[in-house]
């Protein structure tokens, strides 16, 4: 209690006793009793109003936030995995032509050639 020891305590009653005598000795006792229980009450009215202004919102604010996370979760399906912006192995990435292919060029000038076109006029 206090760091203080049975032989500490001792010396404190015996000075008490030798102060102020054995008649005042159980009065004094009793005004330090009633003080303490004073004190200790008003200590866990502190204890419990600090309590209620700043565990009692933080516990309520984290219950909130537990809720809303669950709605969000059962909500909302998990997002589908997005391909990668990286080609398989063997497949030309888009707009690049493969191997030995020679790319064509299509102006707004020159129609296409087709197939059947031989280059001479009928």
């Amino acid at each position: 209690m206090f760091g203080v020891g049975f032989t500490e305590l001792l010396v404190i009653f015996t000075l008490m006793l030798v102060l102020f005598g054995p008649e005042k000795l159980p009065e004094l006792a009793r005004q330090l009793g009633k003080i303490m229980g004073e004190l200790r009450k008003h200590s866990d009215g502190l204890r419990r109003e600090f309590y209620n202004s700043v565990y009692s919102p933080a516990e309520e604010l984290r219950t909130r936030t537990r809720l809303l996370e669950r709605e969000l979760t059962t909500s909302v399906p998990a997002p589908k995995p997005q391909a990668s912006a990286v080609p398989p192995e063997g497949v030309p990435p888009e707009g690049v032509p493969p191997e030995g292919v020679e790319p064509q060029t299509i102006s707004a000038e020159q129609p296409p050639k087709s197939s059947s076109d031989d280059g001479t006029k009928h």
